[in-house]
């Protein structure tokens, strides 16, 4: 268990270099205002959450929290691919490799994953890890010139599902969770 816990202190310490110290001086994340009169107050959210993230247990709300603190393109979609890649919260990638999207082990961009199982699915030590898995892709995909305002179709357009009715499941989802 302290190994574990060593773990999640290292991982909080890069999570907070990265987004706060690597990302903006790299430039390759914008500065965003989710509250333009109170961007402070945000900030101190922010750190907050990831400060303690690794010591709290997934629920549902806590994704949809961690998906608004990672600053993620497209968070109610996102959310609805969590839902439909882990079968609700059930699969055994998600349960036992911590993979929330069904992402698969990155080649060319950076990744947060630890190993690869399942079909060559990346696996995570932690599923707010598969979070920021998922916002380093979007954010590799946005310098590659792609759109992410059109979320549908940037997910079409970069072959994210092999599923050629990914699109239509989702859209189901929309009214179901």
């Amino acid at each position: 268990m302290a190994l574990l816990t060593k773990y999640h202190k290292d991982m909080k310490k890069l999570l907070l270099l990265f987004t706060y110290g690597i990302i903006p001086l790299a430039g390759l994340c914008p500065a965003k205002e989710f509250y333009p009169y109170d961007i402070k107050h945000f900030d101190l959210k922010k750190r907050l959450f990831i400060e303690t993230i690794y010591t709290r247990k997934f629920t549902p709300e806590l994704l949809r929290e961690a998906l608004f603190y990672a600053e993620i393109h497209n968070p109610e979609i996102v959310y609805r691919q969590a839902v439909l890649e882990t079968g609700n919260f059930t699969s055994d990638l998600f349960k036992h490799g911590n993979n929330l999207m069904g992402m698969r082990l990155a080649r060319v961009r950076p990744s947060c994953a630890t190993a690869i199982e399942f079909n060559y699915h990346a696996t995570y030590a932690h599923w707010f890890d598969s979070v920021m898995d998922y916002k380093l892709m979007q954010d590799w995909y946005a310098t590659k010139s792609h759109d992410l305002n059109d979320y549908y179709a940037f997910l079409g357009n970069i072959g994210y599902a092999t599923d050629k009715h990914y699109i239509a499941k989702l859209e189901l989802l929309k009214d179901a969770v």
